[in-house]
């Protein structure tokens, strides 16, 4: 046969011999609907919200119930498939009118009429007291009250829902319903809840709902009731102007007895998705589906939920009230007399309370008697002989450059900043030979000025020496002694000469550094000792030819910037060399 789907309503495991047991003569009819619907329209359709009316606020809402294969036997075979062999309840529809009643904005009572309007299926045969159901049968009336501890769900145009509320509240059944026809356990049940929402926005809530049920012990077949603990959680999110409200509900149960106690017999769980949507202030209409997911009596195969109600909506939060008219104003000013400095003067508004009020002549928001210059308009200041005046006139900057006249070495040419102050607000000399950028020839290599514009700025050219950039080139080699550091032969005086001249003829080149070098032969601290003696060798020749001293500064760098191999002699006779670098170290 086609095994069953875990969604029926009820799975007693049943043998094929158990349909002539003896335990018919304990079958007794109790209200099997495991759907409770909530007293309040703005409620989720199963699970209860903490906030409930306003303070004398009324509810009033019509839920509608279809509840398909809410009660079936089931035989369970060795393999673990159900086949579904009897449907105790086929059909079941509900209509529960209901209302509720607010007081003081925290008690909330309410009551609910349920109907089976219409009820289908084939009973107990064995039992003719709950032999096939009434099709129109009272269920047990239910009378209720909600209080709110702490926390408001509702949000309104200027409140955001809290983000945490917290509310009790309890049902209670009266034994109206017909027992007979599976609507009522034919006695008084009651369950007290706990509910709790959290709002992360106003557009996201999660609700839960703990509690339990106390109700008489009924049997039927294998099934039986009696007090009962269960959980609900809902979930969901505001869209469209927060006028729709979209979630899934699932509510587990299970009975508190050793007998029922987790056991898939008793132990409802049931799952529903829902919309509901506030049509205008007050009024709702919610519609839900869905499906039991266990064998529990009052489960049903699928479940469809419609409701439709009104509820008083909460009040905006009330407005501060706005302060008292003050009518002491003698001067008629607008500022009354308390915060007036001058009452009987009158002047315009200060945020200085010592002269609020007072007159101001120049209308320069400074009043009179706190004003150096009460005939001027001026800024405020903190220096009371300043306040009120006109501010002196800007610092001369007459060639525009933004270099005041005091600091601009060019005070009648636009030029740039510069750290050095005679040159601070000139125009730019790239390569400082004190030649203008605009007038230099030659603006990347320093050269004296002269009359003629094409070598005005340019360096010096001798025949063994001559400037590049930041360095005086020499064309030719400074010889010295083997491991000594006497300069030799005639040509290394030559272009030392050269190198003379063109320190000589360029008084604009501040300062020159001398370095030594050598090749990789011998130990390195006798070579940087040796370069060192060598470059202290040319300048005290060219010292001694009338070069300043303070123009010249020497470094000996042994074997550590060589400019060839010294694998070679040809290499190493280039490593060994003297050069100038324009600028110092």
């Amino acid at each position: 046969m086609r095994p069953m789907r875990p969604v029926v309503g009820l799975a007693p495991a049943l043998a094929l011999a158990l349909a002539a047991s003896t335990a018919s003569a304990q079958n007794e009819g109790f209200a099997i609907n495991r759907y409770e619907p909530t007293p309040l329209a703005n409620d989720w359709l199963r699970v209860e919200r903490p906030t409930g009316l306003p303070h004398l606020g009324f509810g009033a809402v019509v839920t509608g119930d279809y509840a398909h294969r809410p009660f079936v036997l089931v035989r369970r075979s060795a393999d673990g498939s159900s086949t579904r062999i009897h449907d105790v309840v086929s059909d079941q529809l509900f209509a529960t009118p209901g209302v509720a009643f607010g007081l003081f904005d925290r008690l909330t009572l309410h009551a609910a009429v349920p109907v089976v309007v219409y009820q289908d299926g084939k009973g107990l045969a064995e039992n003719t007291s709950v032999n096939k159901p009434a099709s129109t049968v009272l269920g047990d009336i239910r009378l209720g009250g909600r209080f709110r501890i702490v926390g408001n769900t509702e949000a309104t145009e200027r409140r955001a829902p809290d983000f945490l509320s917290l509310g009790i509240g309890t049902y209670v059944w009266l034994p109206t319903g017909d027992q007979s026809s599976w609507a009522s356990d034919g006695a008084v049940r009651a369950q007290p809840t706990v509910m709790l929402e959290v709002a992360p926005s106003r557009h996201f809530y999660i609700t839960g709902n703990l509690g339990f049920q106390l109700r008489p012990v009924r049997a039927a077949k294998d099934s039986a009731t009696g007090s009962e603990g269960f959980l609900a959680i809902a979930g969901g999110v505001k869209v469209a102007d927060d006028k729709l409200r979209i979630g899934a509900e699932v509510t587990a149960g299970t009975g508190l007895r050793d007998s029922t106690l987790f056991k898939m017999t008793s132990s409802p769980i049931e799952g529903l998705v829902s919309g509901t949507y506030q049509i205008g202030s007050g009024f709702y209409a919610s519609l839900g589906g869905g499906a039991g997911l266990s064998y529990a009596a009052g489960t049903p195969a699928a479940r469809v939920l419609l409701r439709v109600g009104w509820v008083s909506p909460w009040p905006e939060p009330k407005k501060a009230p706005p302060p008292p008219v003050v009518d002491n104003d003698f001067d008629k000013d607008g500022i009354d007399n308390p915060h007036d400095a001058c009452p009987h003067d009158k002047g315009p508004h200060s945020n200085d309370p010592d002269s609020n009020g007072c007159p101001d002549k120049d209308k320069d928001g400074i009043a009179d008697k706190i004003d150096a210059c009460p005939n001027e308009p001026g800024p405020d200041t903190s220096d009371a002989k300043t306040r009120g005046c006109p501010p002196p006139p800007p610092p001369a900057d007459k060639d525009k450059d933004g270099i005041l006249d005091k600091d601009d070495a060019c005070p009648d040419v636009p030029g740039q900043f510069s750290d050095d102050p005679k040159k601070h607000g000139c125009p730019p000399d790239k390569d400082n030979d004190g030649v203008l950028d605009s007038d230099d020839a030659c603006p990347d290599d320093p050269g004296p000025k002269t009359t003629d514009p094409k070598t005005n700025g340019c360096p010096v050219k001798t025949k063994f020496a001559e400037v590049k950039g930041s360095s005086i080139v020499i064309l030719d080699k400074v010889n010295f002694a083997n491991d000594s550091d006497k300069i030799i032969g005639n040509k290394s005086f030559q272009v030392l000469d050269s190198v003379f001249e063109i320190l000589d003829k360029t008084p604009s080149v501040k300062k020159v550094l001398i370095e030594g070098h050598t090749d990789d032969k011998g130990k390195v601290d006798h070579n940087k000792d040796l370069s060192k003696r060598r470059a202290e060798a040319v300048k005290a020749y060219l010292v001694k030819k009338g070069i300043d001293a303070g123009r010249l500064d020497t470094a000996g760098f042994g074997p550590d910037k060589p400019i060839a191999e010294n694998k070679t002699e040809a290499g190493r006779a280039k490593n060994r060399r003297v050069e100038f670098v324009i600028g110092g170290p």
